[in-house]
């Protein structure tokens, strides 16, 4: 078996010579590397979806201005750890640890939101969001949750009262800022009568055509 091997290793032909300016990937560049393409494959996830979650957009945003006005909060989205501050040489440490720790924990967070998250049921064009928060000190407690609650459903009720019989009918470009259909509703008016004063040009319009 040894100089069957040597035979067989004859008809191999060597390998090239290395290049010097060539990396040398060690067991921890392949790991690295490896890590990274999942995180690629993640984040192309979360990309592809964002269409399902800008559905929530305006959902989102009431909850928001609801926690900052009422209760002074603040909000965070998709499994959001916030970093922990540091000055000066230790910025680059503490972040280093911060990403090792919670940079993996924000992408499976990212990931499971879009698995199992609210995000399904936008294909049935229902809106929805979960809420989640920590424990913090201070004012701010399982009150200021209640009040955030209270606020966002008033809002919503003061968006379906102005909204009433014109459903269909209003602009909402920003989530705080309201156009009724009286302010664009002329333009369409005259729109449509230029269209039928067009349509009178025609002298004779059974015959599909100009008079000759």
């Amino acid at each position: 078996m040894s100089l069957l091997a040597r035979f067989r290793r004859r008809d191999v032909p060597p390998p090239p010579p290395t290049d010097p300016n060539s990396v040398n990937y060690t067991p921890e560049h392949v790991a690295l590397a490896k890590t990274i393409a999942r995180r690629q494959k993640l984040f192309r996830i979360f990309w592809r979806n964002i269409s399902k979650i800008q559905r929530t957009a305006y959902l989102q945003n009431a909850f928001s201005a609801a926690g900052l006005y009422t209760g002074n909060t603040t909000g965070a989205t998709y499994a959001h750890v916030t970093p922990p501050r540091a000055t000066g040489m230790e910025t680059i440490i503490v972040s280093a640890n911060w990403l090792s720790r919670d940079g993996s924990e924000n992408l499976r967070g990212i990931a499971m939101l879009l698995a199992l998250g609210d995000f399904l049921r936008g294909r049935y064009r229902i809106d929805s969001l979960t809420i989640y928060c920590t424990p913090a000190t201070g004012p701010h407690g399982f009150h200021t949750l209640g009040r955030t609650l209270e606020s966002t459903l008033r809002s919503f009720n003061n968006l379906l009262e102005r909204l009433h019989a014109s459903y269909f009918f209003y602009l909402l470009p920003f989530p705080d800022h309201f156009i009724p259909v009286g302010n664009y509703l002329p333009a369409a008016v005259l729109l449509g009568a230029s269209l039928t004063v067009g349509g009178l040009d025609c002298p004779a319009p059974e015959e599909g055509g100009l008079g000759k």
